[in-house]
């Protein structure tokens, strides 16, 4: 077992023996086992024990046990003390969620602090079926159908491939000691359902159910890799980044057969699930400006795109401008500014330029988030009579065919009598624009800042 177990590391793993390795041990038969295959194989590696205090007297002897497992072996040992059920009833968790993020954190504090390179779990075959059947039951995508990965950043797991059989003749040939944990009993906890009720009718069905659940998950992960493949080739096509802005073609996506899992596996990394991802799809038939939130992210579904930023993007602050002002930052852009005499000025076709006259303004300028109410007289817009003509501003937006976050990080410009001169980017005011009589040019160009 020790040669198929050291190949299976460096195969599967991807660990070789230069890397030290830090062996979650419970005291049960399993971690027992792995921590004595690292032995074997003559690994630098070090135990870690979590004594989650769930069991009484029960839990401390098999931290003891533990204990002296690593002074036998002349390993490192390390152990904390958690207390479980007060921390699962602070956070309104379950116990054994509670336990599962509190020794994977711990481990990882080790890990980082003892310098070591991996964290090693007892997972075996056994748990592998209980995994699959737990997601299927639960629901799951591609993903969930490979149960545990051997290899999942700094955490390994060897024994994957190795049946609770396997493990228990390796221990009694080896006349190995180990805990036994009477929580493993009780049918209260998913897992042990499982194990106790629906597992044993499924080998009445198929009594080679072990190998055959292994050689399902192996090809489940290889078709998850073809996927993933897949996916990435679709998310390339399909998202694409302007400034802290993530746009997603709503016309092109519904073009590919799978839309909605495509836009799932996109999605997804924004922390969106998958009864979120649904409504997203439904909301295609919908108007504009439906918003969905994840925990870190907005999606809003605009006219013809998907539009994700993060939830704490910058927001814009109030600056005001002086007749000397030369430059301007915002978390969006910056205003280059100059202000000059001039006898003649060529108009400039661009809407990230807004040349004012000085004269006509009242300093010093606000730049400022629009608002509510805010109107302009844009230049161009005529009334019957040739007089400028007043516009609020959202209506604006609708005849330029804006997006909802373009109209969130929308700004505008305005004189000391609270005039707006320019929407930037967008349109200057027809009151403030250059004329044969100007003798001052207040020149002002917008820069976007690269993503």
């Amino acid at each position: 077992m020790i040669a198929e177990f050291i190949y299976y590391l460096t195969k599967h793993c991807r660990v070789n023996s230069r890397r030290s390795i830090i062996v979650a041990v419970s005291g049960g038969i399993d971690s027992v086992v792995l921590a004595h295959l690292f032995r074997q194989a003559n690994w630098h590696f070090g135990i870690a024990h979590c004594n989650f205090m769930l069991r009484g007297n029960e839990s401390d002897e098999d931290a003891l046990f533990v204990q002296q497992l690593a002074q036998a072996y002349k390993v490192p040992f390390w152990q904390k003390n958690f207390p479980t059920a007060e921390i699962a009833a602070s956070h309104k968790g379950s116990v054994q969620m509670i336990a599962r993020e509190l020794r994977y954190q711990w481990f990882e504090e080790i890990r980082q602090q003892e310098n070591y390179h991996f964290i090693a779990t007892a997972h075996h075959a056994n748990d592998q079926i209980e995994t699959l059947l737990l997601n299927l039951c639960k629901g799951t995508g591609i993903n969930g159908l490979q149960a545990m990965l051997p290899k999942q950043n700094y955490l390994v797991r060897p024994l994957l491939e190795w049946s609770k059989e396997q493990i228990e003749t390796y221990a009694q040939e080896n006349k190995l000691l180990w805990r036994t944990d009477s929580s493993n009993a009780s049918d209260k906890y998913q897992r042990n359902l499982l194990r106790h009720q629906v597992i044993p009718v499924l080998e009445t069905i198929n009594p080679s159910l072990n190998d055959t659940f292994i050689a399902n998950i192996r090809h489940f992960q290889d078709t998850a890799k073809i996927y993933q493949q897949a996916i990435d080739t679709f998310s390339q096509k399909l998202l694409k980044k302007q400034g802290d802005i993530y746009k997603i073609a709503i016309r092109q996506l519904l073009q590919y057969e799978g839309a909605a899992s495509i836009l799932f596996e996109i999605v997804k990394k924004f922390d969106f699930n998958a009864t979120q991802c649904h409504e997203i799809m439904q909301s295609f038939e919908g108007i504009s400006g439906k918003i969905f939130l994840s925990s870190s992210h907005r999606l809003i579904k605009d006219r013809n795109f998907l539009l994700i930023h993060a939830l704490d993007m910058p927001q814009s602050t109030w600056h005001f401008i002086t007749e000397k002002e030369r430059k301007i930052k915002t978390p969006y852009f910056d205003i280059k500014i100059n202000c000059k005499k001039i006898a003649k000025y060529a108009p400039e076709n661009n809407a990230k330029i807004a040349a004012l006259d000085c004269d006509k303004l009242v300093f010093p300028l606000k730049l400022r988030p629009w608002q509510q109410g805010d109107y302009f007289y844009p230049l161009g817009l005529k009334k019957a009579s040739g007089k400028a003509a007043k516009k609020k501003l959202s209506k604006f937006f609708i005849n330029e065919k804006m997006s909802l976050l373009d109209k969130e990080q929308c700004l505008v410009l305005e004189d000391a009598q609270q005039r707006i001169v320019w929407v930037v980017g967008r349109r200057i005011d027809q009151r403030f624009c250059v004329t044969p009589q100007t003798q001052k040019v207040f020149h002002l160009r917008l820069w976007h800042q690269k993503s």
